[in-house]
């Protein structure tokens, strides 16, 4: 998979200091906004371990302009500077998974802190989280 040096227009961090981070390719369409609309993008989520990347998805003739999210470890700048690579868990419903201040109802599924504790604890190995957010409207097609 080729990384474009920028996602839907901005560069995350990992762009930026020119670290292996694998993204979707994504291509601007004549006519086509780069941004979804901005009622329906939710606050920036915070989380309590690691480093969360907030990139927009570009829309295609298969999908709708959304956000994703890109959850980093701790340690992940350091580690891709020397040469590490890092297995992408891709995940739907990307505005469920690390804040609950940010999601409808108020729970997150933590997949952030979980996965963080397994890497510390040497059973799973470095791992990045890409949260795609679904749209309302087209949730139960998605």
């Amino acid at each position: 998979m080729s990384a474009h040096p920028y996602f839907a227009g901005r560069p995350c961090e990992a762009v930026r200091q020119r670290l292996p981070l694998p993204v979707l390719v994504v291509r601007r369409r004549a006519g086509h906004s780069r941004r979804p609309a901005a009622a329906s993008v939710p606050a920036a989520a915070r989380v309590s371990v690691g480093k969360l990347e907030r990139l927009a998805l570009a829309p295609s003739k298969f999908v709708e302009a959304r956000p994703v999210e890109v959850w980093l470890p701790d340690d992940y700048a350091a580690k891709a500077r020397a040469g590490k690579r890092f297995q992408v868990l891709y995940m739907h419903d990307g505005q469920m998974l690390f804040d609950p201040a940010t999601t409808w109802n108020k729970t997150a599924w933590n997949v952030h802190a979980t996965l963080a504790r397994l890497m510390r604890e040497g059973k799973v190995d470095d791992t990045i989280i890409v949260g795609i957010f679904n749209i309302a409207k087209n949730r139960y097609f998605e």
